[in-house]
């Protein structure tokens, strides 16, 4: 508990209103995003907010994500389900400009691997390539905060 409330504090710093999201909220957000990410796709995410050097989404992956790399933000993932490799560092392989600042790729080659499991947080620097592999349907917020 003692990391989560100063990233809590520096995220909602400047914030003059206060949002709130339940347990049984988040767990609804999961259920609802369940057939996009079965679909074709296999990742559907819903935004939570956008307060300008920060934003927040609820994300659910069925199947591994692209590799990707992002200039202008520092990405926190909170995990609330599941179960998956997250794969940072290393080179993006078949890389591609997707929007100015937001390399994708197909994976990764030589990056560090680390399991993520609910409850975990995990802070990946801006620029620092990173991909989700999926072992079990995972659930799991992402902020990002502009660095």
């Amino acid at each position: 508990m003692k990391l989560v409330l100063p990233v809590l504090f520096f995220l909602f710093a400047g914030s003059t209103d206060v949002q709130h999201w339940t347990n049984a909220e988040l767990k609804n957000y999961a259920v609802k995003l369940q057939p996009s990410a079965t679909a074709k796709v296999q990742v559907a995410s819903q935004a939570l907010g956008d307060w300008g050097s920060h934003n927040m989404s609820i994300g659910r992956r069925t199947n591994d994500g692209e590799a990707e790399l992002h200039e202008g933000f520092v990405d926190i993932f909170v995990v609330q389900a599941g179960e998956a490799t997250l794969v940072t560092g290393g080179a993006i392989e078949n890389p591609r400009t997707e929007k100015p600042g937001e390399i994708r790729g197909s994976g990764i080659k030589g990056g560090e691997k680390r399991t993520l499991r609910p409850g975990d947080i995990v802070r990946i620097p801006n620029s620092l390539p990173h991909q989700v592999q999926v072992q079990k349907d995972f659930t799991y917020f992402v902020i990002k905060v502009k660095p």
